[in-house]
């Protein structure tokens, strides 16, 4: 129905995955009731997460697609 809302859970890893962006820019784009939650536990598999991306973390590429980030 219309009240229907899903919740992808994933790791800080996922968010480095090609998938991962086209799901967050698929959402946008079609107004999806989704809320995307990520656990950073520091490493994805066995790289820590200061080595697998440089900028401002994980929530803030939600902002570059457009979505509302906590």
């Amino acid at each position: 129905g219309l009240d229907a809302i899903t919740i992808c859970y994933f790791g800080e890893g996922a968010a480095s995955e090609g998938d991962f962006h086209a799901g967050l820019n698929m959402a946008a784009v079609l107004h999806c009731p989704v809320i995307f939650f990520c656990r950073n536990n520091g490493y994805a598999i066995s790289t820590p997460s200061e080595e697998q991306f440089a900028g401002d973390g994980i929530a803030s590429r939600g902002i570059g697609y457009g979505v509302k980030t906590i």
